[in-house]
């Protein structure tokens, strides 16, 4: 009676590892890129949420209500506060990895008013990851609403 043996030679594990590391390698990249940019798009709106949820406080208290950037940076998190006691309602943590946000126009303090209006005007914000990557542009309007579009060029 013949004896089979079941199971992978030596040689044959080899190979199948060979590929299994050749296909990992050629995706990586892809990966990298793939978490960057859901990083980014999280970070987007995240920022866009708290822009509502200070509005929506501001309307509900019926006072006014800022957001505004800890340390004066964007990129440190940023706290919707009361504004006639300066009680911090909510905070959010500093952005991530290597993510910038920088308001083009300087601003560093976005208040709305009682009737959910943002006063002293909107400002663009850019959010970018190193200039390797695309990153987004937050446009606020007058009405406290970001209007979010791609950004091709963060260098």
């Amino acid at each position: 009676m013949k004896k089979y043996n079941s199971g992978f030679s030596l040689l044959e594990l080899m190979i199948a590892l060979a590929i299994a590391a050749l296909l990992v390698m050629a995706s990586a990249p892809g990966i990298e890129s793939f978490v960057v940019n859901n990083r980014i798009a999280t970070q987007t709106n995240d920022f866009v949420a708290s822009m509502a949820y200070a509005r929506s406080e501001a309307l509900g208290r019926g006072r006014s209500v800022s957001l505004t950037a800890v340390n004066g940076n964007w990129a440190n998190g940023f706290l919707v506060q009361q504004l006639s006691d300066s009680s911090v309602v909510r905070s959010y943590p500093a952005l991530s990895g290597e993510s910038s946000l920088s308001a083009t126009g300087g601003s560093t303090v976005f208040t709305f008013s009682s009737t959910g209006l943002l006063l002293g005007g909107g400002d663009v914000l850019s959010l970018c990851h190193g200039a390797a990557y695309t990153g987004r542009t937050i446009s606020i309007i007058g009405v406290g609403v970001g209007n979010v579009q791609h950004k091709t060029n963060c260098s």
